[in-house]
């Protein structure tokens, strides 16, 4: 019996999760042929097929010996994650800078940042936001970690989950009374606003910016207030808030990545946070 690399049992996971190795390449930021070679040489470890490839939206599925040995992968990654996670709480001291969106800075990240400081309170985090398709670029000099929106399938960074974005009304309807059709964005360089102008222009919507600002409670009042409307991650919108979610009536926005960017810098604060951000928004239910 020989020993199994922990690498080789997270590449078959993410294999068997995103029946894809080029989504499971894109999720532990890793190249498609290192996945390849990964489940190849479990394969050959164990002495059995794991995976069968096929043609179509799915590729990859399990073979008898594979669906066996999925849970069992599971266990054992989890339990390698419990036992380092025991012998590091409380252990780890030192500040991280946090960049990322506005949108996500106000839900998910700081949540997730309050769960991280209750086992780690030692660790200072300074979240900052911004545009983070500007500020990706800045990781390892201004930033630590960026936790960047980016469009689908961008390949960059460690992808943590696909988000849709939304429109967003007074009441969820189209203010038809107005027309250039008024839009509350954040400033230029933000990809929402891109693509909302962009799919606007396609369906030949006229529209006008009626307020732009980098704070998100500012083109949320201008929602609420009805002079506006404006799109966001339907994740990020609480739930208070959903009713104004505009079912129809105006065009599909292309789908977004939330990706994580880490700096090259190896203090275990930095890297501990890191790792719990993938962790916790890669898991089922997040």
């Amino acid at each position: 019996m020989h020993p199994i690399d922990p690498t080789l049992l997270q590449s078959f996971a993410a294999v068997a999760d995103t029946q894809s190795f080029a989504k499971a390449a894109r999720r532990l930021n890793k190249t498609q042929p290192a996945i390849s070679t990964h489940i190849r040489r479990l394969e050959e470890l164990l002495d059995t097929p794991l995976v069968v490839r096929r043609s179509g939206r799915r590729n990859v599925s399990l073979t008898a010996s594979g669906a066996v040995l999925l849970p069992l992968a599971q266990r054992m990654l989890a339990l390698q994650v419990e036992a380092w996670k025991s012998l590091k709480s409380g252990k780890i001291a030192g500040s991280v800078r946090l960049g990322v969106t506005e949108d996500h800075a106000a839900d998910l990240i700081s949540t997730l940042v309050g769960r991280f400081r209750n086992t780690h309170p030692d660790v200072s985090v300074d979240i900052q936001t911004g545009m983070t398709l500007k500020m990706r670029h800045e990781v390892g000099s201004l930033y630590d970690i960026v936790v960047a929106a980016q469009p689908f399938g961008n390949g960059g960074g460690e992808a943590l989950r696909q988000e849709k974005l939304v429109w967003l009304s007074k009441n969820g309807r189209i203010p038809r009374r107005e027309e250039p059709l008024p839009l509350a964005l954040y400033p230029e360089g933000c990809l929402y606003r891109q693509w909302a102008m962009a799919a606007l222009d396609r369906s030949h919507t006229p529209w006008r910016v009626a307020v732009s600002s980098p704070s998100r409670s500012a083109i949320l009042a201008a929602v609420a207030a009805g002079f506006a409307i404006t799109v966001l991650p339907v994740r990020s919108i609480p739930s208070e808030l959903r009713h104004r979610i505009v079912g129809r009536g105006l065009p599909l926005l292309p789908k977004l990545e939330l990706a994580l960017y880490r700096g090259p810098d190896q203090r275990p604060a930095m890297q501990t946070l890191a790792d719990f951000i993938v962790e916790e928004c890669r898991s089922p239910g997040r």
